[in-house]
Order: C-alpha cells, then sequence, then structure tokens
C-alpha cells in the first residue's frame, strides 16, 4: 500500500464524512422517527461529486502548468483570472446536477447538495495532499499534515454549505440567485487562498478557516430547518421532544 496516498486519503476523508454525518444527524434516524432524505442518493451524490471533484482538480493542474516557469507579472493576472474562473466553474456544474428533474423543486435536494459538495472537496484536498506530501523529519511532517487537515475541513466545510445553498436554491425554484452568492462567497475564499497559490506556502491557508466555519454554521442552524416544509418542522420537533422525554 502506498503510504502517502493512504494517509492523504484520510486528510481529505475525515473531514468530509464527519461533517456528512454532522449534517445529516438531525435529520435521520436515530434522533428523529424517519430520514427527510434518501440515503441512497445522499451517497450516489457523494461519489457523483468525487467523479466530477477529479475532473475539476485534473483540469486544475492543466491550468496550473501554464504559470510553471512564468515571470511574476504574468503569474498575478493569470491567478486573478483562474480564482474567478474556477470558482464560477465548480458552482455552475452544482447548479446543473441539482437543478435536473429529479431533484428540481424537491426540499431534499437540500441534503443532495450538502453530499454533492463534499464528495468535490473531498477529492481535490486528498489528490493536493498526495502531491504536497511532506519530506523531512518528523516534526516537519507532522507539523504540515496537521495543517492539510485543518485546510482540509476549511475546504470541506465550504463545499458543504455552498453544495447545501443552491441545492436550496433549486428546491425554492431560485437556483440562479444562490449560484451568485455562492459563486461570488467561492471566490472571497480563493482570493483568501491567494497568497498560497502564488507563494506556495500551505500555513497561508489557514486563513480561509473563519469563512468555512461561520458559513457553514449559518447555513446549518438557519438555511438547512427552512428545507423541511412546515408540517415536516412541525414532526420533526415532535420527535425531537419524544426522544428527549424518552
Amino acid at each position: 500500500m502506498n503510504i502517502e496516498l493512504f494517509i492523504s486519503s484520510i486528510i481529505g476523508f475525515t473531514p468530509a464524512v464527519a461533517i456528512l454525518w454532522f449534517t445529516m444527524r438531525q435529520y435521520s434516524w436515530p434522533i428523529v422517527d424517519k430520514s427527510y432524505f434518501d440515503d441512497r442518493k445522499v451517497f450516489g451524490m457523494f461519489a457523483v461529486g468525487i467523479v466530477i471533484g477529479m475532473l475539476i482538480f485534473s483540469f486544475d493542474i492543466f491550468l496550473r502548468g501554464y504559470w510553471v516557469g512564468a515571470g511574476r507579472f504574468i503569474i498575478v493576472p493569470f491567478l486573478l483570472i483562474y480564482v474567478v474562473g474556477l470558482s464560477t466553474f465548480e458552482e455552475l456544474i452544482r447548479l446543473i446536477i441539482l437543478n435536473m428533474p429529479r431533484f428540481q423543486l424537491k426540499f431534499d435536494t437540500t441534503f443532495y447538495g450538502v453530499s454533492l459538495g463534499l464528495g468535490m472537496g473531498s477529492i481535490g484536498i486528498t489528490a493536493m495532499s498526495f502531491m504536497r506530501f511532506p519530506v523531512g523529519g518528523i516534526i516537519n511532517i507532522t507539523a504540515t499534515l496537521l495543517v492539510l487537515l485543518v485546510f482540509s475541513t476549511s475546504v470541506c466545510l465550504l463545499h458543504a454549505s455552498l453544495g447545501g445553498f443552491i441545492g436550496f436554491g433549486c428546491y425554492k425554484g431560485r437556483g440562479w440567485h444562490y449560484l451568485v452568492f455562492a459563486i461570488l462567497i467561492h471566490l472571497i475564499f480563493n482570493l483568501l487562498m491567494f497568497p498560497f497559490l502564488s507563494l506556495g506556502n500551505i500555513e497561508y491557508s489557514l486563513i480561509t478557516l473563519p469563512l468555512s466555519v461561520v458559513l457553514y454554521h449559518y447555513f446549518r442552524s438557519k438555511l438547512l430547518p427552512q428545507t423541511l416544509p412546515e408540517a415536516l418542522r412541525k414532526e420533526r420537533r415532535r420527535d425531537i421532544r419524544k426522544k428527549m422525554r424518552g
């Protein structure tokens, strides 16, 4: 077994699976008597996200090859175009998938948007971790892997939230409105990563974590409960109260 790939997979997928579980647990058994989403679709969309994430990462590497060896005055404008284009492309792909007839105007589409986003984010960070796997002494390796794990959490929180936002927009029939919001947030995230992209120091990527945490907290606490129709919201509250008393 390739130990570098194994550790990179842990870094990429552990936060994604943990966030998926934490997001869905309040809307599934045993917290409530029934799930408000289809487990098969959740994991199916996660797998679709992995495939799309692999294709996007390959395209990402292809684009980065253009600035290898280029001068600073070429790198900076190219990177600016790159972060804008990649933000738009990723969110547009999510909208196209979640706005398909099988998902459109259905409340559970929000949940599938979360799993789609986590699939896309997890495979990208796995590939990046593998390519940037640290070398040197044990202290340097451990510190770098911890930074990569925190960065992986930040990326997964972002993708889970933005996937959920677009899924919610498709449920409400306002996918394009939420697409614009998702692109703007993703663009801010990528611009915060600009020092990391241009200088290559992994520590700079940690500046994105506060944005991801605040965005995810807003999505999970404010937006996600609104994805249930009023009757199901009342049913869910009754189930939770019953479980707490029992």
